[in-house]
């Protein structure tokens, strides 16, 4: 339906936002990847700048991500926590650990609609701490992250979250450093 829709519409951009991500879901990550930056070119509002941002931290341009989150967080500062929740991720994942951390001391102080992004701040955190070698604020951290749900996130959780990000590797070394704090 996204390519029938792009075929009658090319610069529809919520249309390019679902093939990018339904291409993201089958791997076949070359051709969703080629479609992001049209996004940007037709967005026509700060949604569909957000789709474009997951589409490009899901390809792994990180810095276009990140600039495009940013810009929608300032633009729309109610906007909904998922892409907050994204925008967490693309910092770590780019290594922007003290920006990430400065982020979430502040996120951490608003209430949020969706309920699992306290618990990725948490999570984001020990796996900071941890990759700075510091063990107690990282099971601390941990430790928090567990009771926002009185389980924490498991692996099969943190892999489905991620599923579509084309850098596996992040996730790899993500659950690799967490799994010695539980």
């Amino acid at each position: 339906l996204a390519k029938q829709s792009l075929s009658i519409r090319p610069d529809f951009a919520s249309a390019l936002s679902l093939a990018v991500s339904l291409e993201m879901m089958m791997g076949n990550h070359e051709d969703a990847c080629k479609r992001v930056e049209k996004i940007f070119k037709f967005a026509e509002n700060t949604f569909d700048t957000a789709l474009g941002a997951a589409g490009a931290h899901n390809c792994g341009d990180l810095e276009l991500a990140i600039s495009n989150y940013e810009y929608v967080l300032n633009s729309a500062p109610h906007f909904s926590s998922w892409a907050r929740n994204s925008y967490s991720y693309a910092l770590v994942e780019n290594g922007d650990f003290d920006k990430a951390l400065k982020f979430f001391e502040a996120e951490l102080q608003k209430e949020h609609a969706f309920k699992g992004f306290p618990q990725t701040m948490y999570l984001l955190s020990a796996f900071i701490h941890k990759k700075k070698g510091n063990e107690k604020k990282a099971n601390d951290f941990f430790a928090q992250q567990k009771n926002e749900d009185g389980k924490g996130k498991s692996v099969k959780k943190i892999r489905g979250e991620l599923s579509m990000l084309k850098n596996k590797g992040f996730i790899d070394d993500l659950i690799n450093e967490l799994s010695s704090l539980g």
